[in-house]
């Protein structure tokens, strides 16, 4: 297999990285484009779309300027941190030219204490320190513009003799000016390694696409017998009308009243719009005779992915007409054919990761359990639901609210007579702490 990329640079950059002779994978086929300036970036991304797997662009501001113009991507995108370059190697060579080199007559504009000065401040005297970058880069285009703005009135003012930069086109423009300037360009071996993680990541997603997939249909059992076969039969037809129209692999069984979309997660992301929607189904389901639930799974192996896609179809157990899917992971998105979905995430936000370490519970109960009441519409849960839902025992869903309430969680606990019985009341409890957090992708 062998991946196109197509690198949107500067000729700044072009030139540092046909001189540093980087060996690129075999297995990577670079385009190269020169972007004369901002504006060219979301022109030559529109252009050569059809012809390449993914971009590269040679750094953040090119990538701030692409995502300024189209604000969804839809082909993987990548930039080169600007943050590194190899500045002993520019020092050493400035050296070489002139051993009474002034330093503190240079201006260095990725110099900033977000990275600490890049640790000149250690690495020379004090006396000898450059121009550092005090700017905040709390919004890219007003860092890029001032920070443009500083390299001219240094030489305006005749404070500096040079630039260093590695952003955008600041070297052609400064050149333009007639202010002498250098390019700092990022190190071969972070360039490499760069690369390599491209094409990793490349490696790994062609692996992903052959995951076995399903994607379950069962009729709702509120409707009679012929319903349900009538149902199942239209959608069955429907699948392999589309199968037949647009080549997908996937086989279809018929087995005990339900039906089996066995597949790969690729034909799943084809089928669902990139997990959108499955519009296949959307423009049949007012005919069907009876309501229809639906889950996706992948897995490792077949019977993996009918695990997950029997877990899906419970997600929906408050709305059957919601679609959920969930990943080889137990990662969980949904409902497909809503505007906002849920994410269940194995790596969550640090804000969800602090909560759980708190709260002393596993960070996938806690975002299951948030999920919870956003299906439910309710943040009152019973211990039988709960139970359900992370699909282990009352007794340990009991463990887990008190673990929350013991650690300060915000929780409240409510009982409920039971009618005609003389057993312990039903428990209920109030996950407050659910409000403020979302999990809307």
């Amino acid at each position: 297999m062998k991946i196109k990329i197509g690198l949107i640079m500067s000729k700044s950059f072009d030139k540092a990285f046909s001189e540093s002779n980087i060996e690129i994978p075999p297995d990577i086929e670079l385009i190269k484009l020169i972007a004369l300036d901002n504006s060219d970036i979301a022109k030559l991304y529109r252009e050569y779309s059809s012809e390449v797997d993914c971009f590269v662009l040679s750094g953040l501001v090119f990538y701030f300027a692409l995502t300024q113009v189209i604000k969804r991507l839809e082909l993987p995108v990548y930039f080169i941190n600007e943050l590194y370059v190899d500045i002993e190697k520019v020092f050493f060579k400035l050296l070489l030219k002139d051993r009474n080199f002034d330093f503190s007559r240079v201006f260095i504009d990725i110099a900033l204490p977000y990275n600490n000065y890049l640790d000149l401040k250690s690495l020379l005297p004090k006396e000898q320190w450059p121009v550092f970058n005090s700017l905040e880069i709390d919004d890219l285009n007003t860092f890029t513009k001032k920070t443009f703005e500083k390299h001219v009135e240094l030489h305006r003012s005749g404070k500096i003799d040079l630039s260093l930069t590695r952003l955008g086109t600041f070297e052609e423009d400064l050149t333009k000016l007639g202010y002498p300037c250098i390019y700092l360009s990022p190190p071969k071996s972070y360039m490499v390694s760069f690369f390599a993680q491209i094409l990793r990541l490349f490696l790994e997603k062609e692996t992903q696409n052959q995951l076995p997939s399903v994607i379950m249909i069962t009729p709702d059992f509120s409707s009679n017998q012929k319903q349900r076969k009538d149902s199942i039969r239209i959608v069955k037809q429907a699948l392999t009308k589309e199968r037949q129209l647009n080549g997908y692999s996937f086989n279809i069984k018929d087995s005990e009243g339900q039906l089996e979309v066995m597949t790969n997660y690729e034909d799943i992301k084809r089928l669902s719009k990139n997990f959108e929607s499955l519009e296949i189904i959307e423009a049949i389901k007012d005919s069907l005779p009876a309501k229809v639930r639906i889950g996706i799974g992948v897995g490792t192996n077949l019977y993996q992915a009918r695990l997950q896609a029997e877990k899906a179809i419970y997600m929906a157990k408050s709305n059957p007409e919601d679609i959920y899917f969930i990943n080889e992971k137990n990662e969980i998105l949904g409902p497909l054919n809503k505007t906002k979905k849920i994410k269940i995430k194995n790596i969550p936000d640090k804000e969800l990761q602090e909560l759980a370490s708190k709260y002393q519970v596993n960070h996938l109960n806690l975002q299951k359990m948030i999920a919870l009441t956003k299906l439910k519409k309710s943040t009152v849960v019973s211990s039988d639901e709960l139970a359900q839902h992370l699909e282990i025992t009352p007794r340990s869903a009991n463990r887990i609210l008190n673990t929350i309430s013991e650690n300060n969680g915000d929780i409240r606990f409510y009982y409920e007579k039971q009618a005609n019985t003389r057993g312990r009341p039903k428990r209920y409890a109030e996950l407050k702490f659910a409000e403020k957090y979302t999990l809307i992708d």
